[in-house]
């Protein structure tokens, strides 16, 4: 079900809104939605009418030529905790975890920074946790455990299809090449901007930029495919058809609405 406004583009998946209602200035919008019947706030507040190819729910606009996938969490398998196995006990991972802020320190190096200095920043900061911190760069490659099959095969289904995938990834320029080598469906794609080698990372809009402009692609016509709402509203800030990963039935169900996939793929 497609409208089209002058306000916003605002991309609803079938559990999940993936791109809070509002208005970005300037911006021309398609809103989809996949509740069948339903209407979506105009730009006065009141429920407009949305169309689709009849009663299955799907958009009547050309589907989109390319989709973009994020990868932990998406296609791979990612749990932080497992590289610290030979340093805490399983019930000490998430205290030290809180304790030090590991999410905001991961982000350094999925932003560009080198281990060696991230390490030094944080053990200055927690001498105590000294041990632990060094663990996280040692075994980094424990902590991706592998390829998530049914996503996958969406992506497989996807390209049969001819579809156009790239990838967009937070990921630390210094384990990436690990991680391409590692896993064959990182072979799929066209191309993967790589958040650690460009030196920022989502949800600045300037990755975004970086994948738009690198690859030519179109706002209107490329779907973003993530895990987090936050990486999802930052695509559809800068233009992009925004989808929060839920699971793969979900995933294929928003797909086929976009008219990306057939039945029995």
């Amino acid at each position: 079900m497609l409208v089209a406004s002058h306000s916003t583009r605002r991309l609803i998946s079938s559990r999940t809104a993936s791109c809070a209602l509002g208005s970005v200035r300037g911006a021309a919008v398609w809103v989809i939605t996949v509740l069948r019947g339903s209407g979506v706030p105009d730009d006065t507040g009141a429920l407009s009418p949305v169309t689709t190819s009849g009663h299955d729910g799907r958009v009547t606009r050309p589907p989109p030529s390319t989709v973009v996938f994020d990868l932990g969490g998406v296609l791979l398998r990612w749990d932080p905790h497992r590289a610290f196995h030979d340093v805490l006990e399983p019930g000490d991972v998430q205290p030290f975890l809180d304790e030090v802020d590991f999410h905001a320190w991961n982000h350094v190096h999925d932003s560009g920074g080198r281990f060696v200095d991230g390490v030094a920043a944080l053990t200055e900061r927690f001498p105590h946790r000294a041990a632990a911190i060094a663990a996280y760069p040692r075994n980094q490659h424990l902590t991706v455990t592998g390829q998530m099959d049914e996503p996958v095969e969406v992506v497989d289904a996807l390209d049969r299809a001819g579809v156009r995938l790239l990838a967009l990834t937070n990921w630390s320029a210094e384990t990436f090449p690990w991680a391409r080598a590692t896993f064959p469906v990182l072979q799929r794609f066209e191309g993967i901007v790589v958040s650690g080698e460009e030196g920022v990372a989502k949800p600045d809009p300037r990755l975004y930029g970086v994948l738009i402009d690198r690859y030519g692609l179109s706002p209107a016509d490329t779907v973003f495919v993530d895990d987090r709402q936050v990486n999802v509203d930052a695509a559809c800030g800068v233009g992009l058809l925004g989808l929060l990963f839920v699971d793969a039935a979900t995933l294929r169900a928003d797909l086929w609405r976009l008219g990306l996939l057939v039945v029995g793929d």
